[in-house]
């Protein structure tokens, strides 16, 4: 049983269990023969009752059993033995029942928990250990009783024999009352408090003070007071032009971190931003190749639908009038053949339904579900700054499985789990796992929480900026711009500054110097923690898990400038059961971009574009050791190769191009530094519940981490809750 303050509710369970005892207390209470028959009468209706609503209760199967039995061997067998140790009987049967319960791993209680608290918590350790310890305090309860009553069996007894030997009774239900209202929220708590100690306890400079002193010039050698508690030493600040001084900057101009820089700069704090490419956006970035914009990595956008991440963000700064969002198609080509999504949930729940029409009871069950649990992921967005928050509280996390039933229910399972829970069909499986090349290369074993969120496409539908998808990075440009803060490209960070073994600033590769009391990393941590600040400033163990993370796949892009419109939809995921015969990079499947149709001011006239991704596990690493000639023979043999797949889906594609490029994971290592290439950063190591990802509060002071490597991971929406979690603890504002 479990119960919480703040959400009162009718306490079923508790009621049950008073119910229950009725039949005793008749027993117990009425003179004989009409305790018997009170005992035996209400037992059975009681049973009748809960076999009627389809749950019986073991304490009601056990107490009619006891009743008739005890009527048997009073009225039919006219027992002695029986009539003196009835009171002893009673409690030892109800003893057993308690104790056999516990043994078979199904406490009693949890029968009548049940009835007040819903499916999501039946299965928690902490629902089911507070009725264990209830269901065991009852089988002392009755052990106590059966030990009274056997007292006054051999003993004469007292004026307080009836009192005494119902004590136990008495406690154990005070403990069924009371127990539930105190563990769970004692136990939670003591929880919320061990991972806070888990965290780095730094606390975060005093900005307004900092503020004045950033702003103190070379010849002032008497700062006004504040500067003489300053977050970065004087003598360091005097050596740094004004103009140079922050209150944070942010390395890499991924996603994550403008979106950092942009809440930072719209709450007032001066925020400068450093990118070693020549455009901002990460793998959010667009090129030119003889007229044709092709996309860097990003070639759709979740978290824009109502109460999303990425538009509550546009909103907040005043932006979503510069960036236009349009829908794009999917198209699904399988070894059982060609599936174009709808882009109506109903009409994609319905061709579902027509592909298997034995599973419709299932199919439409799980689709409930999704939309249900896809919307409750984002009901909260408006009153918690504009993203899906976990539970931070005692309260919040005793009241997050009541308000959002559905995404709980899909946090313990595996994509694949979650959908075979209602779903047997292989092929509907298949249909409904085509996103999850959206986080990665693990399928069906990736997180079902993970993705509920990219159910948006199906209700909200898939959406790609008009411009290419540099578009979102360049308004968060200006949003950071229009609030004085600076965007530096071309910039790369050499080294981050420590003063006193806290974050100071940086060095740039030119050896320049830009000072602040908070640093935001956006770049790779294995590139952060190993190159930019260096092992000997960080706890050995800490060291060792950047150490140990494994980086996520990269990818084999082939970019396309046609002479003519590709004739596809807008995405089309190929998924093959085999690779091609002369195929020795392992391909198989992939994804078709042409975004001409969206946008047609992306190609010449008349023109289009078509660009074919397929994750890979090859490392930029075993890329890099290559001499030049025999990279660009790979490059040339891997085209040919990715030309070959996409011929199957667009024939004779092959004549129609005018310029055909490829990226490796070389490619990306190169324009990112994300290790080995990854795309979809480092991944989290694996833990008792789940993943475990790196804190974005570091061990360093004053240094913090955004992006793909961090909670809540990879997309783009990913990193815009993840630059908001990171500015919030910051700076909240006002």
């Amino acid at each position: 049983m479990l119960n919480t303050s703040d959400a009162p509710r009718p306490q079923r369970g508790i009621m049950g269990i008073i119910l229950a005892f009725v039949p005793w207390i008749l027993y117990w209470s009425l003179p004989a023969p009409w305790g018997l028959t009170g005992g035996l009468a209400g037992s059975a209706l009681l049973l009748a009752r809960q076999v009627g609503r389809g749950k019986p209760k073991l304490m009601d199967g056990v107490t009619l059993a006891f009743f008739v039995a005890a009527g048997i061997m009073s009225c039919g067998l006219h027992s002695p033995w029986f009539a003196r140790w009835e009171g002893v009987l009673v409690f030892a049967v109800l003893a057993a029942m308690a104790l056999v319960s516990l043994a078979v791993r199904a406490p009693f209680t949890l029968q009548y928990a049940r009835e007040d608290w819903p499916q999501e918590f039946w299965h928690e350790p902490l629902f089911v250990r507070t009725n264990v310890h209830i269901t065991l305090a009852w089988a002392l309860a009755f052990l106590y009783g059966a030990g009274a009553a056997a007292f006054n069996t051999l003993n004469p007894p007292g004026i307080y024999a009836p009192l005494l030997t119902h004590a136990g009774t008495a406690l154990g239900l005070a403990f069924t009352i009371i127990w539930p209202a105190y563990y769970p929220r004692r136990t939670i708590g003591r929880m919320l408090r061990k991972k806070e100690r888990r965290r780095p306890r730094w606390p975060n400079p005093d900005l307004a003070s900092w503020q004045q002193i950033r702003q103190i010039k070379a010849d002032e050698n008497d700062p006004p007071g504040p500067g003489r508690d300053s977050p970065i030493p004087l003598s360091l600040v005097y050596k740094v032009h004004p103009e140079d001084r922050f209150d944070v900057i942010v390395i890499g101009a991924g996603i994550g971190g403008l979106t950092a820089a942009a809440r930072l700069a719209n709450r007032g704090l001066r925020v400068c931003v450093l990118e070693k490419h020549h455009r901002p956006g990460g793998y959010c970035t667009s090129f030119v190749r003889k007229g044709y914009t092709f996309d860097g990595g990003v070639e759709s956008i979740s978290g824009c639908g109502p109460n999303g991440p990425v538009r509550l963000l546009l909103e907040e700064l005043g932006l979503e009038s510069r960036i236009e969002f349009r829908h794009h198609g999917h198209r699904l080509i399988t070894p059982d053949g060609v599936i174009d999504i709808p882009s109506s949930y109903v009409e994609f729940t319905n061709l579902l339904i027509d592909l298997a029409p034995a599973e419709e009871e299932g199919i439409r069950t799980l689709m409930g579900e999704l939309h249900a649990a896809y919307y409750q992921v984002y009901q909260d967005t408006p009153r918690t700054g504009g993203v899906p928050r976990p539970p931070a509280t005692v309260d919040e996390m005793l009241r997050y499985p009541l308000d959002h039933p559905d995404f709980y229910r899909a946090m313990g399972y595996t994509w694949g789990d979650y959908l075979r829970r209602r779903v047997q069909d292989e092929h509907i499986i298949r249909i409904l796992g085509l996103l999850t090349a959206y986080l990665g290369d693990r399928g069906l074993d990736t997180p079902a929480a993970r993705m509920i969120p990219l159910m948006g496409y199906y209700v909200d539908g898939g959406v790609y900026p008009v411009g290419g998808s540099q578009r979102l990075a360049d308004v968060l440009v200006e949003a950071i711009q229009e609030r004085e803060g600076e965007v530096r490209l071309n910039s790369p960070v050499a080294r981050i500054l420590l003063a006193e073994d806290r974050a100071a600033g940086v060095r740039l590769e030119d050896g320049s110097e830009l000072l602040a009391p908070v640093v935001i990393s956006n770049a790779d941590p294995q590139q952060t923690f190993l190159r930019l600040v260096g092992t000997g400033h960080l706890p050995a163990d800490y060291v060792a898990r950047v150490k140990r993370l494994r980086p996520s796949p990269s990818a084999f892009v082939l970019y396309m400038a046609l002479e003519r419109p590709s004739g596809l939809p807008e995405r089309v995921f190929v998924l093959r059961d085999r690779p091609l015969p002369r195929d020795t990079f392992g391909i198989g499947s992939f994804l078709l971009v042409s975004n001409a149709s969206l946008d047609p001011g992306m190609v010449p006239p008349n023109c289009g574009d078509l660009t074919m991704i397929t994750l890979t596990r090859l490392t930029a690493e075993h890329l890099n050791c290559m001499a030049r000639s025999d990279y660009l023979a790979f490059k040339e043999q891997l085209a040919s190769i990715m030309l070959d797949y996409v011929e199957e889906v667009a024939p004779r594609i092959r004549r129609h191009i005018v310029h055909v490029e490829a990226a490796t994971p070389r490619t990306f290592y190169r324009y990112t530094w994300n290790s080995q290439g990854c795309i979809y950063g480092l991944e989290p190591e694996a833990g008792p519940e789940g993943p475990v990802w790196l804190d974005r509060k570091t061990p360093i002071p004053g240094l913090w981490l955004v992006g793909a490597s961090v909670e809540p991971g990879p997309g783009i929406e990913g990193v815009v809750i993840s630059g908001t979690y990171c500015a919030d603890e910051i700076y909240a504002g006002c």
